[in-house]
């Protein structure tokens, strides 16, 4: 990371990753430019140990992703103008899928605008099996309810 922050000439900080079972050598690394809440998504190759040329890439934003698959993520984040809370958090969660662009990011998940906000999170067992993908509704600073996805979208904002 310090190679990384000289290169760019910024204060990057590591703000942590979001990967697949450990047998699958690619993660999504978070870096933080001077450690504010807002974070740049790219994807890494653990094994060359070198950024993915065509992999996942997410611009700065207040966002949170998790990994379905290889090729398969949930996000939520800011980026257009009112998918934000009151508070400045993201409340839509979108699948995006490899090699596409953010704004054909299908829309899964919805919370109100008054809520803290919402971040996706997919299950797996020790056999790296997915059981639920889902997301944390944030209804304030110390009430979450947690929300298992079905196939269809999920729009809790009128609650």
């Amino acid at each position: 990371m310090d190679a990384l922050a000289v290169a760019k000439k910024r204060n990057l900080v590591f703000r942590g990753t979001s990967r697949l079972p450990p047998e699958n050598p690619l993660c999504l690394i978070s870096l933080s430019d001077g450690g504010k809440d807002a974070v740049s998504i790219r994807e890494f190759d653990r094994d060359p140990k070198t950024f993915v040329a065509e992999g996942f890439s997410l611009p700065e934003g207040k966002q949170h992703v998790s990994c379905v698959d290889r090729d398969t993520l949930l996000v939520a984040r800011d980026g257009c103008e009112g998918n934000l809370t009151k508070g400045g958090y993201p409340f839509v969660v979108k699948e995006l899928k490899r090699a596409r662009p953010l704004s054909e990011a299908r829309e899964i998940f919805r919370v109100g605008p008054t809520d803290g906000g919402t971040s996706p999170f997919v299950l797996r067992d020790i056999e790296a099996h997915i059981h639920p993908t889902g997301a944390i509704r944030a209804i304030s600073s110390f009430v979450s309810e947690y929300v298992i996805f079905r196939p269809e979208s999920i729009d809790l904002s009128s609650r």
